[in-house]
């Protein structure tokens, strides 16, 4: 091996160590999220100012290896087919119950991320998922 191999081989890693740590690995195999009641602690509308989730227990978002979802969403109950090739994330129409939650709820704001979703990722014990309309981020 020579000293020119070496340090590139080095350098090589080093820049794959920062890119990791900028960044989550883009999820292509659902039993990677699966099994985990996942709490949303972020919601991020584009163009707008990312809102802090007080009561994340009040948002979840959960994967059955049948590729269904569970999802809370404030006061309503949602549930719905997704699908997950090549690191794109596809959520089937979700049929959601329709009370009022108030004023301050997210809760259209969650299920609209959530029903356009585009990819997942992970990075640590947080989940990202975008959409066009937005990003929520989730922690278990």
């Amino acid at each position: 091996m020579t000293l020119t191999h070496t340090v590139s081989s080095i350098l090589v890693v080093s820049v794959a160590a920062l890119l990791s740590g900028c960044g989550g690995v883009t999820l292509t195999n659902p039993s990677m999220v699966e099994g985990v009641h996942w709490r949303l602690q972020r919601l991020e509308r584009n163009g707008q100012r990312a809102v802090t989730v007080a009561t994340p227990d009040r948002y979840t978002l959960s994967f059955t290896p049948e590729k269904r979802l569970a999802v809370r969403s404030d006061c309503n109950q949602c549930a719905g087919g997704f699908d997950l090739v090549d690191g794109r994330l596809s959520v089937a129409p979700l049929a959601c119950t329709k009370a009022f939650c108030g004023e301050q709820s997210l809760d259209a704001d969650y299920t609209a991320i959530l029903a356009e979703a585009q990819s997942l990722e992970k990075s640590g014990d947080e989940l990202v998922l975008r959409s066009s309309r937005g990003t929520l981020r989730f922690r278990p």
